[in-house]
């Protein structure tokens, strides 16, 4: 008797004792739980609290956003994430990234942004300059259905590109304003008038790129042009590769026809090892209607007043915006001397060390501040607008610390290393 009721004890000691463990590290989540640092905290009810008129953050349910969360809400401490999300706390789970978003470095940097700029959302300027270009892409679209011509081709491409980069990127970053609803309005609106599917940007820019830059294996950028072009070391190089330099801007020209003709309007993912939640699955009626307006705009229309051949000028301007899309995204990443991989746990060292630089304010207006591209990555909620000051900043305090920081006076000198950088790939001599 005594016997079983010590076996009796015992089975419920292990019981108990899985049960909180259970409950303490289960790193299982559903649809409205996420992770940040050591705690799970309920995204749907984070999102009513901190996202008023938009709730695209639910697409990041069943993920760990401790990258996502640190590197965004720079302004935010330790002890003031705890005591902002405490309230939205599930329970605690075992912490597997060792990055460290609070090194000295870290520390400096963040202050001296703060203090030099205090305000990062958009100014009268930005809405100036997308007021401009938005502008630009309603006449060219206007003109495309009723008077199409080689010259409004070229132009239209050009609109496409202007909005990707100066509206669409800034409002996918929630960089324009504090209330979320501006900034999805934004997103929304810039978005569906080029072709791209907001979500599916939204998954590969920022919730693959961004936390995990030039990682083979998580980002999804550095492999998107395989088997055709190789641009990580770590991808599989045959050869055709040896020559990836001569011909990559000719596969470019095909960037915005694969994304207007990409199935993730079905799928709602990119990948397939992406966990579609239910708010996501339920937003695939709008993807999809307005890829359908999109397609009926651009090519149904033009062709009903014009005739077929007129599908010339649609593939002349998905040529161009293209072009000016897949260069100035490659050529941030791809140069020679960017590293692959983090070789510090520093998150803002990191950061530094895979991206590049280049030109000034000029250059800002036209890419919408991607040719800041290292300061971007260190501050991806701060505006556009406020990037050439930013970049004064981020020199200064990489040069007192001595954190080397690659700057190129021009975007034809990137591009040359770019050129440089593609070819070591291609021929497996990149280290």
């Amino acid at each position: 008797m005594y016997y079983n009721l010590t076996v009796i004890l015992r089975l419920l000691l292990i019981i108990a004792i899985k049960v909180t463990v259970k409950m303490l590290f289960d790193n299982s989540l559903s649809d409205d739980e996420i992770i940040i640092e050591d705690g799970v905290y309920n995204i749907a009810d984070f999102a009513q609290y901190h996202h008023p008129g938009g709730d695209i953050i639910k697409i990041f349910g069943r993920m760990d956003v401790t990258r996502h969360y640190r590197s965004i809400h720079h302004t935010h401490s330790k002890e003031y994430h705890k005591k902002v999300m405490n309230r939205f706390f599930v329970r605690k789970v075992a912490n597997n990234d060792n990055v460290n978003f609070d090194t000295d470095f870290a520390r400096d940097l963040k202050s001296r942004v703060v203090r030099g700029i205090p305000y990062q959302y958009a100014n009268r300027w930005w809405y100036a300059r997308a007021t401009t270009y938005v502008s630009l892409w309603l006449v060219c679209m206007y003109t495309m259905v009723v008077a199409p011509s080689y010259l409004v081709a070229i132009c239209y491409g050009v609109a496409k590109a202007l909005m990707g980069t100066n509206i669409m990127h800034d409002a996918s970053h929630g960089s324009i304003s504090r209330s979320w609803f501006v900034n999805d309005l934004f997103f929304f609106l810039s978005t569906y008038p080029i072709g791209l599917n907001q979500f599916a940007w939204f998954q590969q820019h920022i919730m693959a790129h961004h936390p995990f830059t030039n990682d083979y294996d998580k980002d999804g950028d550095i492999k998107s042009g395989e088997p055709y072009l190789v641009t990580h070391p770590s991808g599989k190089i045959v050869w055709y590769h040896r020559f990836q330099a001569y011909f990559m801007e000719a596969l470019f020209s095909f960037f915005t026809v694969l994304k207007v003709t990409s199935l993730d309007i079905v799928t709602m993912k990119l990948t397939d090892d992406f966990h579609v939640v239910t708010w996501l699955w339920n937003k695939r009626h709008l993807g999809r209607f307005m890829k359908t307006l999109y397609l009926f705009v651009n090519i149904v229309l033009p062709i009903y007043y014009h005739g077929v051949p007129v599908i010339r000028f649609y593939l002349l301007t998905t040529i161009v915006s293209s072009l000016i899309l897949a260069t100035i995204f490659i050529i941030s990443h791809c140069f020679d001397g960017v590293k692959h991989h983090e070789q510090t746990n520093d998150w803002y060292r990191g950061q530094i060390a895979t991206s590049s630089s280049y030109g000034g304010q000029i250059a800002c207006w036209l890419t919408g501040g991607l040719n800041f591209q290292i300061e971007h990555h260190l501050f991806p909620r701060v505006n556009s607008c406020h990037y050439v000051k930013l970049h004064s900043i981020v020199v200064e305090v990489c040069r007192q610390h001595n954190i080397p920081y690659t700057y190129f006076p021009t975007i034809f000198d990137n591009f040359q290393s770019t050129i440089t950088y593609m070819t070591k790939v291609g021929t497996g001599k990149y280290v």
